[in-house]
């Protein structure tokens, strides 16, 4: 998994990743997230395209969950969105639509984010 800012204002981070999702250590400490960007990243606004993401695995699918948590306790918003087919399979075959915020594209994941209605 590689993460990269797309775009940095005051108000939203908006965060690219590529490759597979997958955690092969999901010890604290070892969190992609906080390693890329430092443990602070949690009580922003962050947008996450998953356009480029070929593949989740369920230590994926964790980190995810994880990083859902950090950014409610942090109070910080979190949203995915541009999920391709194959991974939104394996989100919606874990049920993680009804615990993450997952929208269709970038314009409607800022209107969530805006209006508060991230990391609910």
């Amino acid at each position: 998994m590689v993460l990269s800012v797309a775009s940095d204002t005051r108000d939203v981070l908006q965060l690219e990743c590529r490759g597979d999702v997958v955690l092969h250590d999901p010890l604290p400490g070892h969190d992609p997230l906080t390693k890329f960007l430092g443990a602070a990243v949690y009580s922003r606004k962050v947008l996450l395209d998953m356009n480029q993401v070929n593949f989740l695995d369920t230590g994926g699918a964790s980190w995810l969950i994880g990083c859902h948590h950090n950014f409610l306790e942090a109070g910080g918003g979190f949203v995915l969105h541009s999920v391709p087919p194959r991974v939104d399979y394996v989100l919606q075959l874990l049920h993680l639509h009804e615990v993450l915020t997952i929208a269709n594209g970038p314009t409607d994941a800022l209107a969530l984010v805006s209006k508060g209605r991230a990391a609910v």
